[in-house]
């Protein structure tokens, strides 16, 4: 059975995931909605029959996945019960157990995660030809999970398989959490024992502007999806609840803004993606 309506709710800053929902929403004539526009309402009740949303994956290594934004975006869902969801992440290498989570959210909200992809994006410093084929592969991917979604097919999860959940069980509690607790405790400048996912939001304590660099354009207030930055004076202040997209540092036009934590990255953004897309949001 075909769905009469899709809307797809998207989240992306690097433009990745917004592409694939472009090459998604055009073979299955969706509507496209920014997940940023909406988080200001109470409540978001899709009116469509079907539901896609689309992500980045954040901190997989970690055992989250799940941006803060995208949880905060599927706690305010009401009446999906009678929905078709599914939902697409973009990563760089991993996506780890993102989809199983997603499944416990949708789940906590009445609904039912009907599919689950996951499309691997490439990291910052891979190679221009390596890069050029998973572009052709997200071409590939879209067309697959179109006619996944058009048919109204449900169960497939592009998950961990239960082997390598084993393998990495170990060396996630005993080495990668204590590893990236202790970075963003650095980053954030917070000595207290708190849980990773808060100290996240703190870790734009560790940015810094180049005054020689930075112009006053907001063109980092602009793109930051969840309001963080405040221009003062002309020049932009954190506020300390960070999403971490770094979207900030990829947009800035005068690459003013560095820093510790994103010592790791470059600027480097989806080449069908610009700017403005980014900022207009929808």
């Amino acid at each position: 059975m075909t769905p009469k309506t899709t809307q797809i709710f998207y989240f992306s800053i690097s433009g990745n995931s917004l592409a694939l929902a472009w090459d998604i929403s055009k073979r299955i004539d969706a509507e496209l909605i920014s997940i940023p526009s909406v988080l200001d309402k109470k409540t978001i009740t899709p009116d469509a029959d079907a539901v896609g949303i689309v992500f980045p994956v954040y901190y997989a290594s970690n055992g989250y996945g799940i941006p803060l934004i995208i949880e905060r975006f599927i706690n305010k869902l009401e009446g999906i019960d009678s929905k078709y969801v599914f939902a697409v992440c973009t990563h760089s290498g991993m996506a780890g157990s993102t989809i199983e989570k997603l499944q416990k959210l949708i789940k906590a909200r009445g609904g039912e995660l009907a599919a689950g992809f996951s499309l691997n994006m490439g990291s910052t410093d891979m190679p221009k030809e390596k890069q050029q084929k998973l572009l052709q592969n997200q071409k590939t991917k879209a067309e697959t999970i179109s006619a996944y979604v058009l048919a109204q097919k449900k169960g497939k999860y592009e998950t961990r398989g239960i082997l390598r959940k084993i393998a990495y069980a170990l060396p996630l509690h005993l080495f990668i959490k204590p590893v990236f607790s202790r970075r963003y405790r650095k980053l954030s400048n917070i000595k207290q024992h708190l849980p990773f996912i808060e100290l996240v939001q703190f870790a734009d304590r560790s940015y810094q502007v180049d005054p020689q660099k930075c112009k006053g354009c907001g063109i980092c207030a602009k793109v930051c999806p969840v309001d963080n930055i405040k221009m003062v004076d002309n020049r932009p202040e954190w506020q300390n609840h960070c999403e971490t997209c770094y979207g900030c540092f990829l947009w800035c036009p005068n690459e003013a803004i560095s820093g510790e934590i994103v010592s790791y990255n470059d600027r480097r953004h989806h080449p069908d993606v610009g700017l403005s897309d980014v900022i207009k949001g929808d």
